[in-house]
């Protein structure tokens, strides 16, 4: 089904005529009588190499309509678009596809009728066309594809670092990485908010921790809708679910919120994996609805890649380390491209082989354990992979001292991406919440007594 300008508007026909040669499966070519008059020459191609289950459908209006429509204007003269047109029932006929059907009404009886004999003659005698004769004061408008709105913020993303690029080297003479300010929440309306309050009870009914099935990003990652992917896993969690969006625009801007939060969240390395891989320091990412039951909590964990963890109802709290890094090189695992996704069974052995090796030492009067909360509605949590903010704060600082560089943008655009990545996250015993996560599914677990570590440590609770 195709219709643009001269490279694809003569496609439809050719495309189908090598779809079907030699196949026993259904197709269904569509075509104005513009693009099949540039290809007519495929009817003869399908009648050689014996085509079968080929349905034609020839819109006939006389005329290039989209140029007709979109370049002149509805229903005016368009010199050059009007067209002559043959009887294609006898034209297929001469090729030996006899007993075509003519539609030129809007009765759908009439119509899903016309259809049926169709597909009957063209699984009998291979090809059968069905010509569609259209209303002279109809002016159809070929529909435009709207980019996905991740590709947009990543188009808007790399406009601005090229432009923060620009001004660094003019004023010291280097490259540096964008600022862009403080990570920013999800707004949503008042329905919105009404029906995720309307889910407490569902949430709080469950008495462990639940987790939806998982979609995959892939490398396809900036033409999904976060929105849609989340409204199709809770909906397979409790098919009585709400339609938690109901509109396209309060869809398009949960999107867009997601979008900012990423590209605001992590540094360009990370999300040019992200991006072109689908995984964070080697992991397979996805997307998953983690919902807590009251006073649900996880193990103490570090994580080895990036996660984001969207409060959708509810709010998770946690006792996170400050100032604390594990190196990100040693929590990094590798998945050859092209191999299987890692299997639950695969990352639980992985976060077992953590849990036997994961040691945080004393670090004295540097570091303690505190209490915060991890995320609430439309508030995110933001986790890097591996490394806390202080050690990386100083080395950037005295890197700075040395090129002798404001370092002012610098600071601002890392104070915010590494932090709290060691941390145990709970719910409250009053409720408990439900968070939409892109993530591996893999935390690196720590057990307690591999906690050197003294101050704060109290908070911390044996799972």
């Amino acid at each position: 089904l195709s219709s643009s300008a001269t490279p694809t508007t003569n496609c439809a026909t050719a495309t189908s005529a090598n779809g079907s040669c030699g196949r026993m499966r259904k197709v269904l070519a569509v075509a104005g009588d513009g693009g099949i008059q540039m290809s007519l020459n495929e009817i003869a191609t399908m009648k050689d190499h014996g085509s079968q289950n080929v349905l034609v459908v020839i819109v006939v209006n006389k005329r290039l309509g989209r140029v007709n429509n979109e370049t002149w204007g509805p229903g005016l003269r368009a010199d050059g678009c009007n067209l002559g047109s043959p009887d294609y029932i006898k034209l297929f006929e001469a090729y030996g596809y006899p007993n075509g059907q003519v539609l030129s009404t809007s009765d759908e009886i009439v119509i899903e009728e016309t259809i049926r004999k169709g597909w009957e003659l063209a699984e009998s005698q291979g090809v059968a066309v069905v010509v569609v004769q259209q209303d002279p004061k109809v002016f159809p408008t070929m529909h435009k594809i709207t980019p996905a709105s991740g590709h947009v913020a990543w188009e808007h993303y790399l406009k601005e670092m090229n432009k923060e690029r620009n001004v660094g080297f003019k004023s010291s003479g280097r490259i540096s990485s964008p600022s862009f300010g403080q990570i920013p929440g999800f707004h949503f309306s008042q329905d919105t908010t009404s029906k995720l309050d309307s889910l407490q009870d569902w949430i709080e009914g469950f008495e462990t921790t639940q987790t939806s099935s998982y979609t995959w990003i892939g490398e396809s990652f900036l033409s999904i809708s976060p929105a849609a992917v989340f409204q199709h896993q809770l909906t397979e969690m409790n098919p009585n679910a709400p339609d938690v969006f109901a509109t396209q625009e309060e869809k398009d801007n949960f999107d867009k919120d997601f979008w900012a939060v990423v590209m605001k969240g992590f540094s360009i390395s990370e999300l040019n994996e992200i991006i072109e891989k689908g995984t964070s320091n080697g992991y397979p990412l996805r997307f998953q609805i983690l919902i807590l039951p009251k006073d649900a909590i996880f193990k103490l964990h570090a994580h080895p890649n990036v996660e984001v963890s969207i409060g959708m109802q509810g709010t998770l709290y946690h006792y996170y380390l400050t100032d604390y890094t594990f190196p990100k090189h040693e929590l990094e695992r590798f998945f050859p491209p092209g191999s299987p996704y890692p299997t639950d069974e695969t990352i639980k052995d992985l976060m077992d082989e953590f849990e036997t090796c994961m040691v945080i030492d004393d670090r004295g009067d540097r570091s303690r354990f505190v209490e915060d909360v991890y995320a609430s509605r439309g508030q995110v949590g933001i986790n890097p992979a591996g490394s806390g903010k202080t050690e990386l704060h100083f080395k950037i600082r005295e890197d700075l001292k040395r090129e002798k560089t404001n370092p002012h943008s610098f600071y601002s655009f890392f104070s915010f991406t590494f932090s709290k990545s060691v941390h145990q996250s709970f719910s409250s015993k009053e409720g408990g919440a439900m968070l939409f996560v892109l993530w591996s599914g893999c935390h690196c677990n720590i057990k307690l007594s591999n906690v050197k570590h003294k101050l704060g440590t109290e908070l911390l609770r044996e799972v």
